[in-house]
């Protein structure tokens, strides 16, 4: 299951939100990025002036991919493939008769035309599917059900190429640390190689008053390096302290690897400077430690193309005043530890010197990934529908961000009032995927699923029902 931003659900303690927050439309030069200018945030660079960019939907390409209801999801992922092609991973929470839920990953294939779908259905027998994860040359889905065999639960993993019309057959890669308990438990991944299902795998449920992290890369067959990597106090009984942001997993080749967990809170969000954990194998990891008026929400996390460094997006907000920004970079794997500031990362600050609006904070069923885009490096993009959880409610558009990945620099954040696709509604899920960046100039395909009322928040169930919409985001100079 989809982890939600710890963010979502601060309704108890918010009560002071109010005010506007200034909609921030990045600026960035067309040269090679430079370092980010401390005084004005912008990255100077080589090239010409630095520019304002805007963004907005391209009015001619949105297609709907289902119609009448068909989905009931809050997860996607997309790609653009080979052949003018999109394909969109979508988990449909299906209900299957006296059986309860049964989890269908569907992966949509479609045509450069926007004319003709293919959806491939994966048949997981599970009620829930952890995370979905994309490889260099395909997507993959992790998820728990039971061995017909044996009867005991199995994390199970299959895989899609791009080039392929059909998912792998399932692979079990372990038996559920959890073995079947009732208290809360997500999983997350990420491919080491996809084609072959080697993963990095961590794992956590609650029991009793205790959380357990497991934590270390599986393939079929081999569960040798898959440990207990850490414990917590529990919450409550049976309940998370601490969960997945997915994608919330790094690693450099030959070292251990670092999974980032995001504090849960009690009926709001978590205490004022309680830590971000850090866990690694052998009980190795640390915390990342807030001052105490702030706290740290873990965006994503994952590994950076140059293999001595990992990507990181950091939410760094005071809950009080509430005001905050998103600190985004690049961090070398030796400069992770108990005394990284996140905030030495450059910051896209939220607000204008009032509070913060929440709906202009990417909160709920978050999309976030790195891209290598163009000859521009390694980009991060950020998309949801914008949610208020102070009244439980969407409103309309799409919250977008995108910043280089290595300076931090923002490029655009059009979110709340000033979000992109104004007139959609009811978003559950959403992503986006670079097409084309020259210089200023860049497209993303763009998908997002439209439910017919109100979108689940939270988990369990089956979410609303929707359907599944493909479009673009034009982005050029002001």
């Amino acid at each position: 299951m989809r982890s939600r931003l710890a963010l979502a659900s601060v309704s108890a303690v918010l009560v002071l939100v109010a005010g506007a927050c200034t909609n921030l439309l990045g600026t960035f030069t067309t040269g090679d990025g430079g370092t980010p200018d401390a005084n004005n945030g912008d990255a100077p660079g080589d090239g010409p002036p630095v520019v304002g960019i805007s963004c907005e939907e391209t009015s001619t390409t949105r297609t709907p991919v289902t119609t009448g209801g068909a989905l009931h999801t809050q997860q996607i992922r997309m790609a653009e493939l080979a052949g003018n092609r999109i394909r969109i991973v979508a988990v449909d929470i299906q209900q299957a008769g006296n059986l309860g839920l049964s989890a269908v990953v569907q992966a949509y294939t479609v045509d450069g035309n926007h004319s003709v779908t293919t959806a491939t259905p994966l048949q997981t027998n599970a009620g829930q599917v952890y995370s979905i994860t994309r490889y260099a040359t395909g997507f993959a889905a992790l998820y728990e059900a039971n061995d017909t065999n044996t009867n005991k639960p199995y994390l199970f993993a299959a895989h899609i190429e791009d080039a392929s019309g059909a998912w792998s057959t399932p692979v079990e890669l372990v038996e559920s640390p959890n073995a079947g308990g009732i208290g809360t438990h997500d999983a997350t991944f990420v491919a080491i190689d996809g084609a072959t299902d080697n993963y990095m795998v961590a794992y956590a449920f609650a029991s009793g008053a205790t959380e357990y992290v497991w934590l270390g890369p599986l393939s079929p067959g081999d569960q040798s390096k898959f440990a207990q990597a850490a414990t917590f106090p529990s919450l409550n009984t049976d309940q998370s302290s601490y969960n997945f942001q997915p994608p919330a997993i790094a690693f450099q080749p030959g070292n251990p690897p670092m999974v980032m967990m995001a504090p849960n809170g009690d009926k709001g969000p978590p205490a004022q400077g309680t830590p971000v954990k850090i866990v690694m194998p052998n009980s190795t990891g640390f915390d990342l430690t807030p001052p105490s008026d702030l706290n740290f929400f873990p965006y994503a996390f994952a590994p950076a193309v140059v293999p001595t460094k990992a990507n990181l997006a950091m939410l760094v907000a005071n809950l009080g005043t509430f005001k905050g920004g998103t600190h985004v970079g690049q961090v070398d794997y030796t400069a992770l530890k108990g005394s990284f500031d996140p905030q030495t990362l450059t910051e896209t600050a939220l607000t204008d010197g009032g509070q913060v609006q929440l709906k202009d904070l990417f909160i709920g069923n978050v999309n976030a990934h790195w891209e290598v885009a163009g000859t521009s490096g390694e980009q991060l993009v950020m998309i949801s529908g914008p949610f208020d959880p102070l009244q439980g409610t969407t409103s309309n558009g799409l919250n977008f961000g995108w910043w280089d990945g290595a300076s931090g620099t923002n490029r655009i954040y059009d979110t709340g009032d000033n979000a992109l696709a104004p007139d959609v509604t009811n978003v559950a899920a959403a992503d986006a995927t670079f097409q084309t960046l020259v210089g200023s100039i860049a497209g993303f395909a763009t998908a997002y699923v439209s439910d017919v009322s109100q979108p689940q928040q939270g988990g369990g169930g089956q979410p609303v029902a929707g359907d599944l919409y493909l479009t673009g985001i034009a982005c050029q100079p002001k």
